[in-house]
């Protein structure tokens, strides 16, 4: 009698269950590989669904000035970011503000289940959760963020010309960020944690031949110094002498490495080992009609605005393929 009794429940909620309760797609991530890929989508009549949990622009709300959006002229990245948000909404994209807290994949169907504890049920899903900087974890850091302190060179380099910087990393990613801003400011000073600065040659060479680039390999941020309103500079740790140095600097780039914010998924599809989303055929993950695009996803090692949003429109044509091969789009 429970059996039927429970049976006969889950009967009733089913046929609860309205059409428009269930999304062809849900986008986990609004910045600018899920907003691209909302755009494809809703222009298919796919009705999208954008889940982000803090927001929408991610990453590129903290760019101050991008310049390499193709034909579109400089502008802030929040700019931006509105533009696409605006043109994905005009096109019948639907916007959640929350957290997943969960995802399963039940049947032919994916159970989002939100903070607040609602579930959200989709035939696909796009993980485009991005990743984010690593921190230093110091006093000052999260204080002078865009105040000085800036974590995108591409964005923000234009702003230091001819101004002192300093560059904190000494790996491949901060020598592609040092490339970068070299071309507005030769004064550069390199604080590195290790005995030596990592990469290929293309990109060593030309630190090791510019004079004015200072390197300081053994040394780590302390706490980055400012006058309350900017940066005024960086206070190190020389760990081979053990001695303090305060290094004066009107802008402090952060390239420390990313973090892939693949939590979500861990455990239930395959991950590379820096806990990046493995991606086959394009932007499928090893779960069927889950895909995956943009800094969360192992292609995911070109940091750029563009890049992610043209995988972004590449990941709603694979989930719309996907969906018109399993017949399942309502």
């Amino acid at each position: 009698m429970r059996i039927k009794l429970l049976f006969i429940t889950l009967l009733v909620i089913i046929s609860q269950i309205k059409c428009d309760d269930i999304y062809n797609v849900a986008i986990i991530g609004g910045g600018a590989a899920g907003l691209a890929a909302a755009k494809y989508l809703a222009r298919a009549k796919l009705k999208p669904l954008v889940i982000e949990e803090d927001e929408l622009g991610g990453q590129l709300n903290k760019a101050n000035i991008i310049s390499n959006w193709p034909a579109v002229p400089a502008m802030q990245g929040r700019e931006i970011a509105e533009l696409m948000v605006k043109q994905a909404k005009e096109l019948g994209t639907r916007f959640i503000i929350s957290q997943v807290r969960n995802l399963s994949k039940k049947g032919n169907l994916f159970d989002l289940e939100l903070k607040d504890g609602k579930h959200i049920l989709a035939r696909s899903v796009i993980l485009a959760s991005g990743a984010r900087p690593s921190k230093l974890a110091i006093p000052g850091e999260q204080e002078y963020l865009g105040k000085g302190v800036a974590i995108c060179a591409i964005c923000d380099a234009p702003l230091y010309r001819n101004k002192s910087v300093v560059v904190i990393g000494g790996d491949y990613s901060a020598l592609r960020e040092i490339e970068i801003i070299s071309k507005y400011t030769n004064k550069i000073t390199i604080i590195n944690k290790n005995p030596e600065l990592e990469g290929p040659l293309m990109l060593l060479n030309p630190i090791n031949e510019n004079k004015n680039i200072k390197v300081m390999n053994n040394c780590t941020a302390q706490e980055i110094l400012g006058d309350g309103n900017s940066v005024t500079g960086v206070k190190i740790l020389n760990t081979k002498i053990n001695k303090n140095e305060i290094i004066s600097a009107e802008g402090i780039f952060i390239s420390v490495g990313w973090k892939p914010s693949s939590q979500l998924v861990e455990n239930k599809i395959e991950l590379d080992r820096k806990k990046r989303v493995k991606i086959y055929n394009n932007t499928q993950t090893s779960m069927s009609g889950l895909f995956a695009v943009g800094d969360v996803a192992n292609n995911g090692d070109y940091h750029q605005a563009p890049v992610s949003a043209n995988f972004g429109y590449i990941a709603g044509m694979d989930a719309e393929t996907y969906l018109r091969q399993n017949k399942s789009i309502v």
